[in-house]
């Protein structure tokens, strides 16, 4: 029994003792994101090589170009920080590339990787996309007519001066009415 024991608690030791913990030698790290996905074309670039960044919204989500923060951060492995004159760490790294006008499609931006022993993290806040209902603002019916009142009554097609209030009539018979000021 004490054999047995004795081989458990070595087996133990060694198996505890040589566990390795894992490390990523990866020098573009991604921050996990909700709402989408981000893919890196790159994790090893070389320093001043661009690296380019792909972020795809889920559905019901939207991402802006803004929303993306690629951050230096320092090599695990160094005690300080480089000596050199930028980016430096914790500063932001600049983003190239337009925003799309739909903000819920596929989008695609670079950076260009600093010098070693520095490295970049990729943080990208996906927000839900709020819906309306709404399709379009546009009407359909051309106008027919419009007609400028004042506040003593008096009616124009052309505004007065002061306040009135315009009365818009559309080819289906519908009307709006705004205010205005001329």
């Amino acid at each position: 029994m004490r054999f047995i024991n004795k081989t458990l608690c070595l087996l133990m030791v060694l198996l505890c003792g040589t566990t390795a913990v894992a490390q990523t030698t990866d020098k573009v790290t991604i921050n996990t994101a909700t709402g989408g996905s981000v893919v890196v074309d790159n994790l090893n670039p070389a320093s001043g090589e661009t690296v380019t960044i792909t972020v795809k919204p889920d559905v019901g989500y939207k991402i802006e170009k803004a929303d993306i923060i690629v951050e230096a951060t320092i090599d695990p492995g160094f005690a300080h920080a480089p000596a050199v004159a930028a980016p430096m760490v914790g500063y932001f790294l600049p983003l190239e590339g337009n925003q799309p006008y739909d903000t819920t499609a596929e989008a695609s931006y670079t950076f260009v990787m600093p010098e070693e022993p520095l490295n970049a993290l990729v943080t990208a806040q996906f927000k839900k996309q709020t819906i309306t209902g709404v399709n379009s603002t546009a009407m359909s019916q051309p106008v027919t007519g419009v007609r400028y009142v004042d506040l003593s009554g008096r009616v124009s097609t052309m505004p007065h001066m002061g306040i009135n209030v315009v009365v818009t009539t559309y080819a289906d018979g519908t009307r709006t009415v705004t205010r205005m000021m001329k």
